[in-house]
């Protein structure tokens, strides 16, 4: 995933506390119980930096040196490791003090040690000077970790030992395998049943704070990413143009590789065997879609967990590799945080996944339900643009350049800078930007819906509307491709719907082309006739492509799940995201495409 913060401050902090690891003035804690292939692994070293408000400044007076509270101060010669491995030091004197160091390490096991010549030693280095040091501890014991697996662990050596053996057994002179026999094959699903089981209680372990001051769980998030609409979707005819290519994609917008591959990965013999029990088949498919071991114990989540606590505005974070070269690391190299596991934690700490950052933009991937920007009322500030002030605190006061509907997820560009603001602006009026969505469109005619006991809403045509819609009411198919000229304006007594006026309305131009004709399973469980439409809009109106659906004007079928113009079934959510964003980046001049997977 893409760095959310600037990353030069905190790289630097790390060199140097790897240096001091080097020199042995800093060092690593040793398990007890280490394997044999883990032994001499190397881990990621974390540091973040941020800014403390004076008024929460640790009063070292009020402390003794191992009193474990949310920040315990411990001076430079009584500085060592408390058990929790939760400490903190100061470097000077604490009055007045902002700057905060929080370091750390990957993995629950391994803790960092520090003597008092590394306290000594960072006096003289500029970026320590009046900053209170502060070391991030797993958000899960070790210990209770070890009791969640206890339960099953035995069990589990002892059926890996008989798979092994059979196995062996299957080997052939030449190397290969002979095929795999029912009793390994019933053995391997006993196995991923508990394995599955003990995974649960692992990650019912782990929760997590928001930046937004809300707390969730780990498996709150696993339950919300894997649970996609998309997998009720039968694809029954696949058709449509092929998405134009709008310019050098980047890395910045590629789909979240643990969310792709958790979801489409099946062992084949777990496939063919049709006399497994139910039981076992659910706990297979359970393993098999829980994110990868470790999941909450990398380093990004770590530190954040404690900024959040300590109520940081956030100036940097880095992570570097420390220990021996192997395929996928370099040592001392800094790399973002990862796909595998941080990638699915990071955007529910955050509060917003981030696709790309720099100083002057940052391009996000909005979430349904979150509003762009702040509406009336104290219940209607969170949002968009509230959320990236807290995450970047020399943010402007009005970020956004473009807007999103609440209820429609995908891609925006917003601005840190006047200056970029400034010119994303232009570039969103005079239309130099391109914007591509994917929706999925109810495919029943409106008697059938009706007939399903959906009343028909206002459809953005308004009462007095006289022109010829006779074509639009009688042929309910979706052409191929074409586009769509409509016109609107709000509807001064029904805000904020749209109503058709070809007097006064203002004219909206959308692009579309049909991809497929699908099934859809709704979250009752019913099953109806769905089309996924691409659109291209090139013009800029307020529900613009809600309206080209479900006005008799235009294709007369509206999305699913929108609450203005068509039905909203309970735990749905309106089928529209913004997939693809093209435009010139305001200070570089480089022209830049982003994409994000669409969700259902």
């Amino acid at each position: 995933m893409f760095p959310p913060f600037d990353q030069e401050e905190a790289r630097k902090i790390c060199l140097f506390i790897a240096k001091e690891l080097d020199k042995g003035e800093a060092k690593l804690s040793i398990p007890e119980k280490e394997s044999l292939e883990r032994r001499g692994n190397g881990l990621m070293l974390g540091v973040l930096t941020g800014l403390l408000e004076e008024e929460n400044v640790p009063d070292c007076q009020n402390l003794s040196a191992g009193e474990k509270k949310l920040s315990p101060v411990i001076s430079p010669e009584k500085a060592r490791e408390i058990s929790d491995g939760n400490f903190s030091s100061e470097i000077s004197s604490p009055v007045n003090h902002k700057k905060c160091i929080i370091v750390t390490v990957s993995g629950i096991s391994r803790r960092l040690i520090f003597s008092d010549r590394f306290f000594e030693s960072i006096k003289k280095e500029d970026f320590f000077k009046d900053a209170l040091f502060y070391y991030a501890p797993p958000l899960v014991p070790q210990k209770e970790i070890n009791q969640a697996l206890a339960e099953n662990d035995r069990e589990i050596h002892l059926l890996t030992d008989k798979i092994n053996l059979l196995k062996e057994k299957r080997r052939l002179p030449s190397g290969k395998y002979s095929d795999i026999s029912q009793e390994e094959k019933n053995l391997i699903q006993k196995r991923l049943s508990l394995t599955s089981e003990s995974l649960n209680k692992v990650y019912s372990l782990y929760n997590f704070k928001s930046m937004q001051g809300k707390s969730f769980s780990l498996m709150q998030i696993i339950k919300g990413s894997f649970s996609g609409i998309r997998k009720s979707s039968e694809k029954s005819d696949k058709a449509g143009k092929p998405l134009a290519d709008a310019g050098a994609n980047t890395d910045a917008g590629k789909p979240l590789l643990p969310r792709k591959k958790q979801q489409t990965t099946k062992p084949a013999f777990f496939l063919q065997d049709k006399e497994n029990p139910k039981e076992l088949q659910k706990a297979a498919i359970l393993q098999i879609r829980l994110p990868p071991t470790g999941t909450g114990d990398c380093a990004a989540p770590k530190l954040l967990e404690k900024a959040i606590e300590l109520n940081l505005k956030i100036l940097s974070m880095a992570e570097i590799y420390y220990g021996k070269e192997n395929k996928n690391r370099f040592p001392l190299q800094v790399y973002p945080p990862c796909d595998e596991r941080c990638a699915l934690i990071l955007p529910s700490i955050l509060g917003l996944e981030i696709l790309y950052r720099d100083s002057d933009i940052v391009v996000i991937n909005k979430e349904s339900g979150l509003l762009s920007v702040p509406g009336r009322g104290p219940d209607k500030q969170d949002s968009v643009s509230s959320r990236l002030k807290r995450l970047y605190p020399g943010c402007i006061e009005q970020p956004a350049v473009h807007r999103l509907d609440m209820e429609t997820s995908g891609i925006m560009v917003l601005a840190l800078t006047k200056e970029a603001h400034r010119e994303l602006n232009r570039q969103f009026e005079s239309r130099e930007t391109q914007k591509e969505y994917e929706a999925l469109l109810d495919g029943r005619t409106p008697e059938e819906r009706l007939k399903d006991g959906l009343e028909e809403k206002n459809n953005g045509s308004h009462p007095s509307d006289n022109s010829d819609s006779s074509a639009c009411k009688e042929d309910f198919s979706i052409p191929q491709s074409g586009t769509l000229e409509l016109y609107f304006r709000v509807d001064i007594d029904n805000r904020p719907h749209q109503i058709w006026d070809q007097e006064y309305g203002k004219k909206a131009v959308t692009e579309f082309h049909v991809l497929s004709k699908e099934i859809y399973t709704n979250p009752q469980g019913k099953k109806i006739p769905a089309v996924r439409i691409h659109f291209i809009p090139h013009t800029g109106r307020t529900h613009q492509l809600r309206l080209a659906s479900a006005d008799i004007h235009g294709l007369n079928h509206p999305i699913i799940g929108d609450t203005l113009y068509g039905h909203c079934q309970e735990g749905e959510r309106l089928l529209l995201h913004a997939k693809k964003l093209s435009f010139t980046h305001p200070v570089s001049g480089q022209r830049m495409t982003f994409e994000s997977k669409v969700p259902f």
